[in-house]
């Protein structure tokens, strides 16, 4: 979850360099695109085994699925059908009261318990979060401006910023390696942190609201449960009854809603985050590391979303699938210790 993009890089050719099996548990799609040659799918109570890589056993599930469909309405419909034949005969059997009509219809119903005693199951599609956000800013206004910035603490200067800038509709990426300080310009351009002793000149956030989701927001959770947590941040007009539909919706079990916000997974507290943030009419939107613990069906859903943002978008992410999913158009980067622009 944690690996920058080259430190995955070179644990997908140790893999593919290895002589023998490597069971993988992931949620990364491009790195089992990368390495597997099997795929097992759990869900549901059941597993099913796929051969190639993530996106052979998309294309293979979406067929198997289409098959199961179609096998499945071939069977209601003759399911369909011989229920009405059986009415018919209980019914002549009544009327009639005959020992022909009673033994035909006991053997009917042999028939009809014989041709349904294994059936086949409707397709489960998965139950993903539903998600929507607003928001708008004009396309040419300023959000920040960055004229001179260093980027650290007192003498501890990491990098230096020289003339950038973000206006509406930007979508930035900043993707470059752990530890180099992206958390640290994220937190600086919101003011998290005091003003640092280095010299700066930053013009930010002017009538623009502003949404954050860290890494450390989701590890600085109390002792309040799930329901108490979002009575407090979720909108006033939100009920018990909506906050809970809106947790199930997200795939929040019930019985998880009565725990205290700690016992939750690192997942979860993400899902709760994320539909506080799209309560909101944010006009910019600051993700770091959004996908971290994340199964795939709530990516999917995340990106979903993602896309039709029209607005600022400013994100941290080493997950390529998700980043050339939702199309940034500007990419940032540290080289020789000044934050230049890669292009999109």
């Amino acid at each position: 979850n944690h690996l920058d993009h080259e430190a995955v890089e070179s644990l997908q050719g140790m893999i593919r360099r290895r002589h023998g099996p490597v069971i993988v548990v992931s949620h990364d799609r491009t790195f089992l695109d990368a390495v597997c040659t099997h795929l097992a799918d759990l869900r549901y109570w059941s597993v099913e085994y796929y051969t190639g890589n993530y996106t052979q056993y998309m294309d293979e599930r979406a067929v198997r699925m289409e098959k199961q469909l179609q096998a499945y309405k071939l069977q209601e419909r003759k399911r369909k059908a011989m229920e009405q034949r059986l009415h018919k005969i209980r019914e002549r059997a009544s009327f009639y009261d005959s020992p022909r009509w009673g033994k035909l219809l006991k053997s009917r119903e042999k028939h009809y318990d014989r041709t349904f005693q294994e059936t086949i199951k409707k397709p489960t599609q998965a139950r993903t979060m539903q998600m929507s956000i607003g928001g708008k800013v004009h396309d040419r206004k300023r959000i920040v401006t960055i004229t001179t910035w260093s980027i650290g603490w007192r003498s501890n200067v990491l990098y230096e910023i020289d003339d950038m800038e973000v206006k509406g509709e930007d979508r930035v990426l900043i993707s470059w390696a752990n530890g180099s300080g992206k958390s640290t310009l994220l937190n600086f351009l919101l003011r998290a942190y005091d003003e640092p002793e280095l010299t700066q000149r930053v013009e930010r956030w002017a009538n623009v609201r502003v949404g954050r989701m860290s890494q450390h927001d989701l590890q600085q959770y109390d002792d309040l449960t799930v329901m108490k947590r979002c009575e407090s941040q979720f909108p006033d007009d939100w009920d018990q009854s909506t906050i809970m539909s809106k947790l199930t919706n997200a795939g929040i079990p019930k019985e998880d809603m009565i725990k205290t916000m700690h016992q939750l997974s690192y997942g979860q507290r993400v899902k709760i985050r994320f539909i506080q943030l799209m309560s909101q009419a944010y006009e910019c939107l600051i993700l770091d590391e959004p996908t971290n613990h994340l199964d795939i069906d709530t990516r999917e859903a995340l990106e979903s979303m993602l896309v039709q943002y029209e607005w600022v978008l400013i994100v941290v992410s080493h997950d390529q699938w998700f980043v050339e999913k939702i199309g940034m158009n500007r990419e940032w980067k540290i080289e020789e210790g000044k934050l230049i622009e890669i292009g999109n």
